[in-house]
């Protein structure tokens, strides 16, 4: 267990059980717009937020092993034997990281627009340019609008609650972590039930790019493509998304 404890909110009081991980750009906030549009007497679920991010900004982060180990440290308060893991961009890693070290605790597994377990692979040149997102901000609104695929009024949106909820050190830290992770060839042949969510117009996480690395690495899988949404299907979409991932829970 990590030695300080893991910062969560839960929605709902229901027996389906999940747990969320958040991406890079933002706290447990970005979903906000799902939570309220949860059955309360369905689903119980917990928001965690990584470290450096929302109520968790005081803490350092530590990496994407720590915040796996912040999802389980979750699950343990929570008295949840077993649950489903929805993860968004980098959350989605945690997720992987957790089909590797704690298959037996997941019922399922969401990888929402997921970096996959191969890693960002991101050039030089480009992981540069995350990294000057961090601290310009204009940098970082390009960044969120040119993911969103969205207006510029839902993009600003967006670009309000990262900087409001996401530590600058935090997103340092976390960015090296996701974009060079690579630990592929163990999920290989994994056969948890996954459900990869894409969007349309995700520049980023495209559906190609998923049919070529997590379709290929979980035996299991099925793909949704969210037609006319970008990266943040939570914000753009969300009555959309609840109903293919609570359709994909509800099968379980």
């Amino acid at each position: 267990m990590p030695e300080s404890a893991p910062v969560f909110r839960v929605t709902g009081r229901g027996p389906v059980r999940l747990i969320v991980s958040h991406g890079w750009i933002a706290g447990a906030a970005l979903f906000d717009p799902v939570a309220e549009l949860l059955d309360p007497d369905r689903y119980s679920v917990a928001f965690v937020e990584h470290r450096g991010y929302g109520a968790a900004a005081h803490l350092p982060a530590e990496g994407l092993a720590s915040s796996a180990a912040d999802v389980l440290a979750a699950a343990y308060q929570l008295g949840w034997d077993r649950f489903a893991l929805l993860g968004h961009s980098m959350g989605g890693l945690v997720a992987q990281h957790l089909t590797v070290t704690a298959a037996e605790r997941l019922s399922a597994v969401v990888l929402l627009s997921s970096v996959p377990a191969s890693g960002g692979q991101l050039t030089d040149e480009v992981r540069a340019q995350r990294r000057q997102a961090v601290h310009s901000a204009e940098q970082r609104r390009q960044l969120i609008t040119a993911n969103s695929g969205c207006g510029p009024e839902l993009a600003d949106h967006i670009w309000r609650m990262s900087t409001e909820t996401a530590s600058r050190s935090a997103m340092e830290r976390y960015l090296d972590d996701w974009s060079r992770a690579d630990f592929g060839a163990d999920v290989a042949g994994s056969d948890i039930d996954c459900l990869v969510v894409t969007g349309e117009r995700d520049p980023a996480v495209t559906t190609a790019l998923m049919r070529s690395t997590v379709m290929q690495t979980y035996s299991r899988a099925r793909l949704v493509e969210l037609v006319g949404v970008g990266h943040y299907a939570m914000q753009q979409a969300p009555q959309e998304l609840l109903n293919v991932v609570a359709t994909f829970l509800e099968g379980q």
